[in-house]
């Protein structure tokens, strides 16, 4: 009786997650090291162990209908890992999934808990073509769709308020992981249409500079990469760097800079042309931004790290744009960080207060006559719309700005929404300095 290793990881590394609510990819990355995982071993692994942090609610609510007392943890993590393969991994045999399953737990501290394990499995199988959730069953909204798309409630109850429980519906559905890799062309070096023939990758809808390329894997291993010839940002940020309205030969003010990809798509619209002032608290975020830029051969850019809370005074006054893309929730990239769903209502409540102080000390860096923009990448009203008429109710010497996008009308301020758009749920608003202030 052989344990499977990558299952036994992939174990592990739920356990964990749901015991210390830690980081998906840096669990999958402890185990794949811990079991010297081989690239194919590491691809099933973070399926699985991602595929399970995304639906933990969902996978938990079927389980609990076959399961008379609450298993300890690791049986639990057993069970779901277990669940995730029997009904989302078409390419593993329902019998296997049990069968390595049953194994497991004959090998861990409870191996006489191996009986009510496959039992359990055996009917997930039998049933997981049949109705496993029904409106009708729950009393509101937004206690069905934390449960059918494994979010927080007051996620669902946010969406449902402000848009509808149909809105909310499709929206939650369309944020699982999607398969391409989203590339913006750099600009500098070769036109989209360029990479497009180089590389396979098909046009954006929006975005004019974006592609998405097909296929998974070590993104340096892809067509293009090593020469600096694109670097990966989703179609909304895109579309965000595009609102900013950037000119060759300005100054820019990049707040809350790192990882970086806002930064090198305005140096690109930017022609390299001018200077960015780009900077974060995240040391080895603007490490990557630093080495992004050589890659790219970008060179208009200084990152140093600073807080957006702190006032810089050589940059008061200083900057004909200032881009803020500020810390948020992440409700809007769950499919690409699927642990973003276990955050608890304590750890986001306080960001619209944080948003909005971040945003009033950045904007003192425009120039009269220059402009600001305030972005998040998630789709909760209370971290998007009501910040920005925050702001705009304390600071009178602001108003809207009005920007247009391909595909879009005429606005100031605009939210991305993953099944409208087909981009990361992302929030932008523009807003320009009056020349003349009282």
């Amino acid at each position: 009786m052989t344990v499977d290793r990558v299952r036994l990881a992939a174990v592990k590394a739920v356990d964990r997650i749901r015991r210390e609510r830690a980081d998906a990819r840096e669990s999958v990355l402890l185990q794949a090291q811990a079991y010297s995982l081989d690239p194919r071993d590491l691809s099933f692994l973070q399926a699985l162990v991602f595929g399970v942090t995304e639906r933990l609610t969902e996978l938990e609510f079927r389980l609990r209908r076959f399961i008379d007392r609450k298993p300890d943890p690791y049986t639990m993590a057993i069970l779901l890992c277990g669940a995730y393969q029997i009904l989302y991994m078409d390419r593993v045999p329902d019998s296997a999934a049990c069968n390595e399953s049953v194994t497991l737990v004959r090998k861990s501290r409870n191996p006489k808990a191996a009986g009510m394990v496959n039992a359990v499995l055996r009917r997930v199988s039998a049933e997981k073509e049949l109705p496993w959730i029904r409106r009708s069953s729950f009393e509101t909204a937004e206690a069905y769709l934390a449960v059918r798309y494994s979010v927080p409630q007051y996620v669902a109850a946010s969406l449902v308020r402000q848009h509808g429980e149909a809105f909310a519906d499709a929206c939650l559905a369309q944020m699982y992981a999607r398969s391409e890799l989203p590339l913006r062309a750099n600009t500098l070096r070769i036109s989209p249409g360029e990479l497009a023939e180089r590389t396979g990758a098909l046009p954006m809808k929006h975005a004019p500079y974006g592609l998405l390329l097909a296929g998974s894997g070590e993104i340096t291993a892809h067509e293009g990469f090593e020469e600096g010839l694109w670097f990966v940002q989703d179609e909304a940020a895109q579309l965000a760097v595009l609102a900013a309205g950037v000119k060759p030969g300005t100054v820019v003010v990049d707040a809350c800079a790192a990882p970086g990809g806002k930064t090198l798509g305005m140096a690109m619209d930017m022609e390299n042309r001018g200077s960015i002032h780009s900077f974060d608290v995240d040391e080895e975020g603007l490490e990557k931004l630093c080495a992004s830029a050589l890659r790219l051969g970008i060179n208009c850019v200084t990152a140093n790290k600073a807080s957006s809370l702190e006032k810089i005074e050589v940059l008061v006054d200083a900057a004909d744009t200032v881009f803020c893309d500020v810390p948020c929730s992440g409700f809007g990239v769950m499919g690409k960080k699927p642990d973003i769903r276990l955050k608890p209502y304590d750890e986001v409540k306080h960001l619209p207060a944080k948003q909005l102080a971040i945003l009033e000390n950045v904007s003192r860096y425009v120039r009269p006559g220059g402009t600001l923009l305030y972005a998040t990448c998630t789709v909760l009203s209370e971290e998007n719309e009501q910040v920005r008429e925050a702001f705009l109710r304390k600071h009178t010497e602001f108003s809207p700005a009005s920007f247009e996008l391909p595909g879009f009308n005429l606005c100031d301020q605009l939210t991305f929404f993953p099944h409208l758009h087909g981009t990361d749920g992302f929030y932008i608003a523009k807003f320009i300095r009056k020349r003349c202030e009282a």
